[in-house]
């Protein structure tokens, strides 16, 4: 089972300024992210965008197929 994580949890990490890895796509990361976050995308804004549709239009195991 996962831990899960408290506020404070998160606090102590910008407090202590560690290097946060962000995998979101770029454009989700340009909106806004932790400070001292670093991104290193997992799927550019295409795929993002392509995984997307193809979940809203075909569902979850079809996005998942996609990437």
């Amino acid at each position: 089972m996962q831990e899960r994580h408290t506020e404070q949890d998160y606090r102590a990490l910008l407090i202590a300024d560690t290097p946060i890895i962000d995998v979101r796509a770029p454009i989700e990361f340009e909106q806004g992210a932790m400070p001292a976050a670093i991104n290193l995308p997992l799927m550019n804004n295409d795929e993002r965008a392509a995984v997307g549709t193809c979940y809203k239009q075909q569902g979850s195991d079809a996005a998942l197929a996609l990437g």
